[in-house]
């Protein structure tokens, strides 16, 4: 016959391990819901900042857009402006003349102010 023995733990030790286990439990369980709540709110705040940034691009690709049509157009305009029969058009309404000969100032050594 085997004779076995058990060793059973004393009652007072037995209750105090469940009590311990359920705080440490509790602890566990409200740590995990503080911090969950804190990195949806931080999600959140990354989400909100991330969409608002692309909006900023978009409306910057907008104008990058508008400015390069509206150069286009400027180089169109002074590409006629600065044509040819432009000019002679522009000449004929101001009556200007054809300058035959040219006559420069002469300005002699003494006429010249000498510090």
């Amino acid at each position: 016959m085997n004779n076995t023995s058990i060793l059973n733990f004393p009652i007072s030790i037995i209750r105090a391990l469940p009590l311990k286990l359920r705080f440490n439990l509790k602890l566990f369980w409200i740590f995990s819901l503080i911090l969950i709540i804190t990195l949806l709110a931080f999600y959140i705040f990354q989400f909100n900042a991330l969409t608002s940034e692309t909006y900023k691009i978009q409306d910057s690709q907008k104008k990058i857009n508008e400015l390069f049509s509206e150069n286009e157009n400027l180089e169109i305009k002074l590409a006629k402006l600065n044509s040819l029969a432009t000019i002679e058009t522009l000449i004929e309404e101001f009556d200007f003349e054809k300058v035959d000969k040219i006559h420069y100032i002469q300005i002699l050594e003494s006429q010249i102010v000498k510090e």
